[in-house]
């Protein structure tokens, strides 16, 4: 290619992390992680916590909607046709939280018929993710494998981290 725009079709939609608009919806111990590693670069970063509805807030000023939602009665299906059609066509949804927490096949609606720019999911409604599931059809998402506790020691990991917490909650009682 002679020039940037012939290597890549999309350079006027790639701003610096400085112009990024980004929203964290679950502010708990994913959120704020999340937080911390978007402001330390640079981001424009913006969060709503469970108990507040996405309608509060502008969602079509930003760029990247971060979901880290845990499942609840709540939050079931809070995202839906209603939330994509408030997105900027030009966003993206990430799943980091719960796969039910967002309504599949209106994420499948929103992007089939680009709504939405994209998705990138590291979790679905049922898991394992299935061959047949229409997300798969899609050019505008990506599924990353839910397999955070498929590593070979994170069971004993996991058990050493709560029991070094259990052993310091029961020292403050």
């Amino acid at each position: 290619p002679n020039n940037r725009k012939d290597f890549d079709k999309n350079i006027e939609n790639i701003k610096s992390f400085n112009n990024v608009k980004c929203l964290i919806v679950g502010y708990g111990r994913i959120g704020k992680k999340i937080l911390t590693l978007l402001d330390a670069l640079g981001m424009d970063v913006s969060y709503i916590s469970r108990n507040r509805s996405i309608t509060d807030c502008n969602i079509s000023n930003f760029d990247f909607v971060i979901n880290s939602l845990p499942f609840t009665s709540e939050t079931k299906n809070y995202f839906t046709a209603e939330t994509f059609d408030k997105m900027n066509k030009n966003s993206y949804i990430i799943n980091v939280g719960r796969g039910e927490t967002i309504n599949e096949n209106d994420l499948y609606n929103a992007l089939k018929h680009k709504k939405i720019r994209g998705a990138f999911v590291d979790v679905v409604q049922n898991e394992p993710i299935k061959d047949n599931n229409l997300l798969w059809e899609l050019d505008n998402i990506f599924i990353s494998p839910h397999i955070a506790n498929a590593m070979d020691n994170s069971i004993e990991t996991q058990v050493k981290v709560f029991t070094n917490k259990l052993k310091k909650y029961k020292q403050k009682i």
